[in-house]
């Protein structure tokens, strides 16, 4: 008798993450410091170029390989957007937005405006990401605060997600659980991807 070969098990979540992770660390770290300057000012003009006028832009500080939205920060202020950056009271509390300026360490051991910074509401929100697929199923940290915002943010306004990322970070599928909310956009330097698959 022929005994069929017993299919993989699906990778983990957290077993995609550490993958991910590991790649784009790899990517970020074979590029000059000049290219990855380029690939900053690339994404800037993706991003910048499609901004609703007036528009309030979520951003955020790039830990370790993250893809770093500074020069699309620049850029937005010069247009005269104002930009606000992720705000937490401590580790428990759910995320906030404040405007961008001083800054200070927050409880997650990254800057974020200090206390008496403006609580603002984005329109436009930039979401980090280690994977996305072109269905804007994204895999982030795992701690689930973007998903949180995007579901139940003060008034529940409507906010128009923007996964940001390099290229390479960019997969064929990735799992969604129930509560995943998926992005709107993705943009890389070199591409703008309108999700379709909602």
């Amino acid at each position: 008798m022929v005994v069929p070969p017993i299919s993989p098990l699906p990778m983990t979540k957290d077993a995609r993450r550490r993958e991910l992770r590991q790649q784009r660390r790899a990517y970020v770290r074979s590029l000059a410091p000049d290219t990855r300057t380029a690939l900053h000012a690339a994404l800037a003009a993706q991003v910048c170029s499609r901004l609703p006028s007036g528009a309030i832009v979520g951003s955020y500080s790039a830990i370790g390989s993250e893809i770093d939205p500074a020069l699309t920060d620049q850029r937005a202020t010069s247009a005269g957007h104002d930009i606000a950056y992720p705000w937490f009271a401590d580790r428990a509390a759910a995320m906030q937005f404040r405007r961008r300026g001083e800054f200070a360490a927050g409880p997650f051991d990254f800057p974020q405006p200090v206390p008496t910074a403006e609580t603002l509401s984005p329109d436009v929100l930039l979401v980090p990401l280690i994977g996305v697929d072109t269905a804007g199923n994204r895999l982030g940290q795992g701690a689930g605060h973007y998903d949180r915002y995007l579901a139940y943010n003060d008034g529940n306004k409507s906010i128009y997600a923007i996964g940001i990322c390099y290229d390479m970070q960019i997969v064929d599928q990735l799992y969604a659980d129930p509560w995943d909310i998926p992005l709107q956009a993705i943009a890389t330097p070199t591409q703008w991807i309108l999700v379709t698959a909602r």
